[in-house]
Parts: structure tokens; C-alpha cells; sequence
């Protein structure tokens, strides 16, 4: 049987899954210092609620631009010193404490420093000012987000993040901040290899019970707007449980609900219930493993299961989870699991226990200094363009003035004859961003010539020739060659963190196309692109043609029966039957 390489131009009528170019946005929109994670300790999280994007002016104001730079970040401030400080101050307390809950290995990490840019709300420019007014009026209430005058909003695309904020210096840091559920998101489903969804979603719901808050140095208590005395430095109370809801919890508070139900732990440790609409069971699957993830934390139980848990997620990230997997972390079967996960849950919802970190946090010191015009132009463009794809989906009809504006940003240093490698990178983006490959290509050629880092440069890249080779092509195939030129960038690409997926699809088209035999080490990348994405089915769909192609026919059968499992549509399985059908057609296994 045949499996024709469709062309790009045709990807949508005969290919299973469409080429995607990364997603432009990871935009979370909430209050109060929310998108860095930032929010007023105490402060209900009903109360926080979608935003605007807003628009800066780059015309000099009062105060001149700031600039630092910081492990992982870079600040743009038109704060004071002691403002900036005091944000930064209050970013790195609590990023280390919230270690104690969720160690680094299991968080999301970024080559590209993360952006910020500081603005004091009380030297706004009066467009930028008319435009909020006018957009406050789209989203209902303008009061409703701003608590003690702090606002901030994230944009991000694949690989970057930049955070905007806008402070009001009188009120800033008057009480203690924590991080938002949703930054824990964020950390959490970026993360690589693929977190298992169970531990996402258990530990999001750990979340919602705990205490995890940053006291501004040198403020007294009585300023805090939580009554409560702050906890010692990085200390994280973790208050009791909700299972599945408060009447289900008060009963078995008050021990009106001798028995629970629980899902056998098979099913604790796969995806979400096969009914999603079922939505008591998927509260108790999300409950469970919030139950689970508190039984290994909690350090009044021995023995202590706090390594075994990190050990269990490490696999569990790498290959399925099995019985002896578990027994293997923990030392006791799924039997013995559900014994003590029965015994627990009543303790769960009555008791307090407290997680601390073990290294004592030293704050970094930032030089604050005057930002040079390549600073400005290149961070504060880099926030004006991840903007675009925000406003082209909320706001359309606002898309061409932010494409100008990020244009005229960015423009700003490039026409002064700064070549920086990240000022490159991020004109040709912003050309991406617009729809303009041919004006995005000479910029991303001149970055990747100066060794940019800078995963969506490279991959972009590679898009456009792979485009433009395809164009040329009367088959749809690719000599040796051209395969070549497209996979340079991509090679890069694999070495610079976040990995993206779209990498590792844009080298299985490439290689399906391509003249020639893979060599194991070039299976091994196929293997690692599964591995760190096996939601990913295009990805498994390739990997598993490829190999039926070139006669490896039990990892072809064992990716088949993984995409299988990880597409639960009719129309999604299709494919993945189609292959499995033409390599029990053939004699010999392979599909031709």
C-alpha cells in the first residue's frame, strides 16, 4: 500500500494533521501582579478577571528608562529604584519558596530571560490612558481588577515570556504577595518532558489550599491586609483538603461519611475519566490526585515519601505508569495505596502541615542603570510584539496598529545600525507575527548567523525554507540537500530550551520527504521528540510512518498503539487505523 507525502499546499485535504507553526500565545490576562504570579495575599481568586492588553508610548517621559538584568531576567522600569527593587525582591522570594512544593526539575525552563517592563501608572501618556478608558469599557467593570492599584498582564509565544506592568509607587508593597494558580499553570504544563496530567492537575488543586506569600522587608504586620502573622521565610502552609466539594468535605469533617469512593489507582495515574462530561467523576479523579500528591508531601507521615513521589514523576514523564513502576517508588502495591489513601483522607481534611525549603534564600543584587536605546528598543518592542497575536484574537481590529507599533519599536535601534542578535530575532518574528515571511527571512537569517538563542527564530526559519523549497518542488520531495538547509536551524533549535514540538514534526515531514535511510541517531531524535510530547499525535503519526517506511516494524506497531491512545476521536484515529491496516496488508510488514 502507498502513503503518498502530501504537499504543504494540500496538507489540509490529505495530510492527518496540519503543520502548525508555534502557537503565538501563552497570554494569561489577570490582576494584580498575576501574570508574573504576583497577587495581594488574601485577595479572592473570584476577583480576578480577564484584561486588556494596553499600549505604551516609546516617547520620552519624566522619568528615563531603567534597565537590569538578573539570572533569567531582564527589567525595564520608568519605576523608581525602590519599586523595581522591591518587585524583583518580592519575584525571587517567592519563585525559591515555592520550591518547597514543586522543585525546579518540574517547572518550565526558558534560554530567553524573562522580560519585564515597569511602568508607574501615575506618569501614564494620555493615549495610553484613552485606550484603557476604551477597552475597560469592553470588559465591564473597571474597578473590579485592580487591587491597591497593581496590574500586570503576560504575553508569551512558545519561547519567551514578557510581563507588563503598571504600579501605582504609593501603594505597591504595602502587603504580602503570593503566586496565582494560574503562574503555577503556567510552569507546570510547559514543562519537558510533558508533566503527567494527573500531577498537574493534583498539584493545582494542592495549590488551592496553600499559604505561600512574600512580606515586603521592613514592613510591619499591621500593614499586611492578611491578619494572620506572616510565615517564616520559605515556609508554605498547606491548609486542609477539599474533596470534591464543601458539603462532601463537611461530612467527612464531622464524620457523617464513614466511606468514600475512590478510582482504583490505575485509573488515578492515566488521563482524565473517558467521560469528561462526567463532571462528580472528574472532581474525584482531580481530588484523588490532590489526595495523592498530599499523602507523599506530607511530612507527619512515615516514612517520609516525599523523594519516592519525585522519583515516581520522573518515569512517569518517560514511559506509563505500571503497578510495579509505583511499588518500585514507594515500596507497597496499588492495594496497599488505596488502603492508606482511605486512612488519610479524613486527616487531609481537618489537618495543616507545612513544607520548607532547604536552602536559605540570598536575594540577587540588581545594578540598576540608564537603559541604552538598543535596550529599550529591544524589550520594550519584544512586549509590543507578543501583544499582537492577543489583540488579533480579541481585538482584531486593533491588529494592524500593534503591528505598526512593534515595527516602529523595534525599528527604533535597527535604524541606528544595532545588529544585535535578539533585536534580529525579534523583527523577524514581528514579520512572522504580520504574515510577511519574505520581510521575516533576512532578519532571522542574520540571527541564526549570530548564534541567537532563540528557539522560534531557528524553527521560523526552517518553516520558510521548508515552504519555499516545497514551492519548488513538482513531487513534494527534497534532495539531500535541501533536507539539509531545513534541518541546519532545526538542529539549533533542539539545543535551546523550551524544546518545541513543532521542531520535532517540522523533522519527521522533512525526513518523510527526504531522500535516503535514518540512521539510529536520527531515530533516537524521533524518540525524544515522543517522549517529551506524547500528546502530540501528528507527531506520533509521523514517527510511526517513518518507521514502518524503513522496515522497523515494532516500534511502528508500538507508536501506532500509542496514538491510539492519545487521540480519542474517530476522525483523529483514522490515520493511525489506515497504517495499522496496510502493515497487516502486507506481506513482508512494511508499509510501501
Amino acid at each position: 500500500m502507498s502513503f503518498p507525502i502530501p504537499a504543504v499546499s494540500r496538507a489540509q485535504r490529505c495530510w492527518p494533521f496540519r503543520l502548525a507553526r508555534p502557537s503565538k500565545l501563552w497570554l494569561r490576562r489577570f490582576s494584580t501582579l498575576a501574570g508574573l504570579g504576583l497577587l495581594a495575599a488574601g485577595a479572592r481568586a473570584e476577583q480576578i478577571v480577564e484584561l486588556p492588553p494596553y499600549a505604551v508610548e516609546t516617547t520620552a517621559l519624566r522619568e528615563p528608562w531603567q534597565y537590569a538584568k538578573l539570572p533569567g531576567v531582564e527589567i525595564l522600569s520608568r519605576c523608581s529604584e525602590p519599586t523595581t527593587l522591591l518587585l524583583l525582591d518580592h519575584h525571587f522570594r517567592l519563585r525559591e519558596t515555592l520550591t518547597a512544593l514543586l522543585p525546579e526539575e518540574f517547572q518550565v525552563q526558558l534560554d530567553v530571560p524573562t522580560t519585564y517592563v515597569l511602568f508607574n501608572d501615575t506618569a501614564q501618556q494620555g493615549v495610553a490612558r484613552e485606550l484603557v478608558g476604551e477597552l475597560r469599557k469592553r470588559e465591564g467593570d473597571a474597578d473590579s481588577w485592580i487591587i491597591r492599584g497593581m496590574s500586570n498582564y503576560r504575553f508569551g509565544n512558545k519561547d519567551a515570556v514578557a510581563l507588563f506592568f503598571i504600579l501605582d509607587p504609593m501603594t505597591f508593597g504595602q502587603g504580602r504577595m503570593t503566586l496565582t494558580p494560574g503562574y503555577l499553570r503556567f510552569l507546570l504544563e510547559n514543562r519537558t518532558p510533558s508533566l503527567p496530567l494527573w500531577f498537574v492537575e493534583g498539584m493545582l488543586e494542592v495549590y488551592r489550599t496553600a499559604i505561600l506569600e512574600s512580606v515586603p522587608a521592613g514592613r510591619s504586620v499591621s500593614m499586611s491586609a492578611v491578619e494572620t502573622p506572616p510565615l517564616p521565610e520559605g515556609v508554605i502552609a498547606i491548609r486542609p483538603a477539599l474533596w470534591i466539594s464543601e458539603a462532601m468535605t463537611q461530612a467527612i469533617r464531622k464524620s457523617r461519611q464513614k466511606t468514600c469512593e475512590l478510582l482504583p489507582p490505575a485509573t488515578l495515574f492515566s488521563t482524565l475519566p473517558s467521560n469528561h462530561t462526567d463532571t462528580i467523576r472528574t472532581a474525584l479523579w482531580r481530588s484523588q490526585a490532590a489526595l495523592f500528591i498530599r499523602w507523599a508531601l506530607d511530612g507527619r507521615s512515615l516514612p517520609p515519601r516525599r523523594e519516592a513521589l519525585w522519583a515516581f514523576v520522573r518515569r512517569a514523564c518517560r514511559q506509563p505508569v505500571t503497578e510495579a513502576m509505583f511499588q518500585e517508588c514507594f515500596g507497597l502495591d496499588y492495594a496497599g495505596l488505596e488502603q492508606q489513601l482511605r486512612a488519610y483522607l479524613p486527616e487531609a481534611v481537618k489537618g495543616t502541615f507545612y513544607l520548607s525549603t532547604t536552602r536559605v534564600f540570598e536575594a540577587p543584587v540588581a545594578q540598576l542603570r540608564e537603559a541604552t536605546e538598543a535596550e529599550i528598543s529591544r524589550l520594550k518592542g519584544g512586549l509590543d510584539r507578543l501583544e499582537i497575536a492577543y489583540v488579533k484574537e480579541f481585538f482584531p481590529e486593533l491588529a494592524p496598529q500593534y503591528i505598526t507599533q512593534a515595527r516602529h519599536t523595534l525599528r527604533r535601534a535597527y535604524d541606528r545600525g544595532d545588529r544585535d542578535p535578539r533585536l534580529l530575532a525579534e523583527l523577524g518574528l514581528c514579520e512572522c507575527d504580520a504574515g510577511d515571511d519574505a520581510a521575516a527571512r533576512p532578519f532571522l537569517e542574520a540571527a541564526v548567523l549570530g548564534k541567537v538563542v532563540r528557539p522560534c527564530a531557528h524553527y521560523e526559519l526552517a518553516r520558510i525554507y521548508y515552504q519555499e523549497l516545497l514551492a519548488k518542488s513538482p513531487d513534494g520531495r527534497l534532495t539531500v540537500a535541501e533536507a539539509g538547509r531545513v534541518l541546519a536551524p532545526l538542529a539549533v533549535a533542539l539545543r535551546q530550551a523550551p524544546p518545541l514540538p513543532e521542531v520535532y514534526e517540522l523533522i519527521a515531514e522533512v525526513w518523510l520527504r527526504a531522500q535516503g535511510r535514518l540512521s539510529p541517531a536520527q531515530f533516537a531524535v524521533l524518540e525524544e521528540g515522543v517522549r517529551n510530547f506524547a500528546w502530540r499525535a501528528r507527531l506520533i503519526y509521523s514517527a510511526a510512518l517513518l518507521n514502518s517506511l524503513q522496515g522497523r516494524m515494532p516500534e511502528a506497531r508500538a507508536l501506532i498503539e500509542k496514538g491510539l491512545g492519545v487521540v480519542e476521536s474517530a476522525e483523529g484515529n483514522a490515520p493511525f487505523l489506515k497504517l495499522q491496516s496496510a502493515l497487516e496488508a502486507n506481506a513482508d510488514g512494511t508499509a510501501k
